[in-house]
C-alpha cells in the first residue's frame, strides 16, 4: 500500500509540473531560476527598451525563433558586446581610425546576437514550410479515418519531427487546457508567419462555423503547397546566374586583396598606415555589403 500511494504521488507531480508548464507556455513566461543580481540588475536596467516598436517586433522573432531565450537576455548580450566592440576599436585606434572603428565594431558586436535570432527564426521557418505539406495530408487521413480534428491535430504531434512537432503541440495544448479552438489556431499563425498556416487556420475556423469537408480541404491546401514549391524551385534555377554573378562580385575583392597581400604587401600599406586609405577601406567595406543586399533583393524572387 505504501509503494502504491508513492506511485501515485509521483504520478500526480508529474501531471501537475507538465500542466504548470502548459500554463508557462500559454503566458509566455517560462520557468527560470533565479538570475545573479548583476544580471537582474542589467535587466531592469533593459527594461525601458520593451516601450518601443522594435522591440516588440524583436520579441515576436525571439518567440519566433523557437529558443528558450527571453528579448532581455539578446539585449543584454548585445549591449555588452556593443561595449566590447567599442573596447576593442579604442585599443586599436592606431590601425582604425578613431571615433569611427570604434562605432563600426560596436555596431558590429551589437548586432551579433540580433542576426543570430533572425538566422534561427528563418531557419526553423524554412523548415516548417518544408514539412507543412505532410502534416496537412496527416490531418486529412487522419480524418476520413474518423478521428475529430483535435485527436487528429494530438495524433500529429506525436508523429511529425520538430519544429513542426513542436509547434502544433502549443495549439494542441492550448486546446486540451479549455482554450478556443480560434485562439489557439491565431497563436499558432503568430508563430509561424506563413500564407500558407494563415490558409489553414482560415480553412479549419470556417469548416467549424459553416460545415464542410474539412478532409477534402486539407488534402487540397496540401497539393496546392507542393505546387508552389514546385513552381519556386523553376523560379530558384532560373535566378541561379544572378545569385552566382552575386558570390563573384562580392568574394572577387577579397580574393585579389588577399592575393596582394602575398605578392606585393607594399602596395596595400597605405589602407593601413595613412588615415585616407583608412576610410577608402571602410567604405569600400560598406559598399561590398549594400551591393550584396541589393542583389539579393533582386535575385529574391517571391513565389
Amino acid at each position: 500500500m505504501f509503494s502504491i500511494a508513492l506511485g501515485v504521488s509521483v504520478l500526480r507531480s508529474l501531471e501537475r509540473k507538465k500542466v504548470l508548464g502548459f500554463l508557462a507556455q500559454l503566458e509566455q513566461r517560462p520557468q527560470e531560476e533565479a538570475a545573479a543580481p548583476i544580471l537582474l540588475r542589467a535587466a531592469r536596467a533593459a527594461g525601458f527598451l520593451t516601450r518601443f516598436d522594435f522591440v516588440r517586433k524583436m520579441e515576436r522573432a525571439v518567440m519566433q525563433a523557437g529558443t528558450n531565450t527571453q528579448l532581455r537576455q539578446v539585449a543584454i548580450l548585445s549591449l555588452a558586446l556593443t561595449a566590447g566592440g567599442a573596447a576593442v576599436g579604442f585599443l586599436l585606434r592606431g590601425l582604425l581610425p578613431s571615433p569611427t572603428g570604434s562605432l563600426l565594431l560596436a555596431a558590429v558586436g551589437g548586432a551579433i546576437p540580433i542576426l543570430r535570432v533572425r538566422m534561427r527564426r528563418a531557419k526553423r521557418i524554412k523548415a516548417f514550410e518544408a514539412q507543412f505539406p505532410d502534416a496537412l495530408e496527416f490531418l486529412s487521413r487522419s480524418m476520413l479515418a474518423g478521428h475529430a480534428f483535435t485527436s487528429s491535430l494530438q495524433l500529429l504531434t506525436e508523429e511529425a519531427p520538430e519544429p513542426l512537432a513542436g509547434v502544433f503541440r502549443n495549439a494542441s495544448n492550448e486546446i486540451q487546457l479549455g482554450a478556443p479552438l480560434a485562439g489557439a489556431l491565431a497563436k499558432l499563425s503568430e508563430q509561424i508567419p506563413l500564407l500558407d498556416v494563415r490558409f489553414f487556420v482560415s480553412a479549419v475556423l470556417l469548416q467549424q462555423s459553416s460545415g464542410g469537408n474539412l478532409a477534402d480541404i486539407l488534402y487540397k491546401l496540401a497539393y496546392v503547397v507542393r505546387e508552389r514549391f514546385r513552381l519556386a524551385g523553376e523560379v530558384r534555377g532560373a535566378s541561379a546566374h544572378g545569385r552566382l554573378t552575386s558570390m563573384i562580385l562580392i568574394f572577387m575583392p577579397i580574393a585579389l586583396a588577399i592575393f596582394l597581400c602575398v605578392t606585393n604587401p607594399d602596395y596595400l600599406l597605405t589602407f593601413a598606415y595613412q588615415p585616407e586609405g583608412r576610410f577608402l577601406l571602410i567604405a569600400a567595406v560598406c559598399g561590398q555589403v549594400v551591393g550584396h543586399l541589393i542583389i539579393q533583393r533582386i535575385v529574391n524572387i517571391k513565389v
